[in-house]
């Protein structure tokens, strides 16, 4: 019998390590941290997790939030790819992602925003940009994922989403008020 998960009964587990166990189950799955290793993880990973039974432990769901503690503790990272090494390229992988969903977690270890080098042939000196992902393109991502997330996922979805609205509304506000001036 399988392991209870926020998204069902287990069908499948991998242990990173004692206390640390990534769930499978038909529908969805995700990382467990049990309460003896929370202290492993920073304060800032530590609110990415959510305690879903409220017994300590933090769970991180599978497409995006695992990122936050395989990037926190690397050693996990490694022992969920059976003890490889995560690749630099793969560990730049990770912070993009975690820029893009979790620009909160990336700012308190801190992170600044990633930068791309053009490339421009008449320019090799080039130029950099800014690519944090624009708030349409979260909330596309987060729209298209609303559908195949836990009724705790939706209901965080919304509230970024409302949290997106509000924000737009005060800069839309702010440059009314400067237009004045």
């Amino acid at each position: 019998m399988g392991s209870r998960t926020p998204w069902g009964t287990s069908d499948h587990s991998v242990k990173i390590e004692q206390g640390v166990t990534f769930y499978i189950t038909p529908s969805h799955g995700g990382l467990k941290v049990s309460p003896s290793k929370v202290h492993k993880l920073s304060a800032a990973a530590q609110a990415v997790g959510w305690d879903a039974f409220g017994d300590g432990a933090l769970w991180y769901e599978e497409d995006v939030a695992v990122n936050v503690p395989l990037y926190d503790v690397p050693a996990w990272a490694a022992a969920a790819r059976g003890g490889k090494e995560v690749s630099a390229e793969e560990r730049d992988q990770l912070a993009q992602s975690l820029q893009r969903w979790y620009p909160e977690y990336w700012a308190q270890r801190g992170h600044h925003h990633l930068q791309a080098k053009l490339f421009n042939p008449d320019e090799p000196e080039g130029e950099y940009i800014d690519v944090t992902p624009t708030w349409e393109g979260i909330i596309w991502e987060m729209l298209r994922i609303l559908p195949h997330t836990t009724r705790e996922g939706r209901d965080e979805i919304y509230g970024e989403i409302l949290r997106a609205a509000r924000l737009a509304d005060k800069w839309v506000a702010y440059v009314e008020s400067q237009e004045g001036e």
